[in-house]
């Protein structure tokens, strides 16, 4: 006689082609991921602040396409997977869990902000927002400066329109 809850079967892990797609989603996302997150905090924290992606998407397009691509497997492949388990209501196994643990680590390493691996690093992340401040300010002066030449070139033809 069997004993507790039998609502849940432990006969298998996943199928197949559950793990065939998380392989395939796995392999393609990883360079990508490993290629930012190294730009965000290695290459960061040597040479400073970078556009991150900037190479990326200028030099190696086909390698970004790809990368993005087994993101949106990863995306994907959670929920239906999670979906797949309850309908057929099978208990998680630790292989199970760790076909979950890694896609949500990149996800989670991919939502960590760019300041916070350059503070990391030792990179103080207002001298962003300092850059950005100074660089609004340039552009209000340079309209305020244009405004200034036109009205009094204006003013000398007399004119309008």
């Amino acid at each position: 006689m069997r004993r507790g809850n039998n609502n849940f079967r432990n006969n298998k892990t996943l199928p197949k082609w559950i793990v065939v797609w998380w392989w395939i989603a796995i392999i393609s996302a990883t360079p990508l991921y490993l290629r930012l997150l190294w730009e965000q905090t290695l290459l960061t924290w040597k040479r400073g602040l970078q556009n991150v992606g900037w190479t990326l998407i200028h030099n190696h397009m086909e390698f970004l396409i790809i990368g993005l691509i087994g993101y949106l497997l990863i995306l994907t492949w959670i929920p239906s997977t999670g979906v797949y388990l309850l309908v057929k209501r099978r208990r998680p196994t630790k292989s199970t869990v760790f076909y979950f643990a890694i896609p949500l680590v990149f996800i989670a390493l991919g939502l960590v902000p760019y300041d916070f691996w350059a503070y990391l690093g030792g990179i103080k992340w207002y001298w962003r927002i300092n850059l950005w401040h100074n660089t609004i300010a340039k552009i209000v002066r340079y309209e305020q400066n244009t405004t200034n030449h036109r009205n009094h070139w204006l003013a000398d033809f007399g004119g309008g329109i």
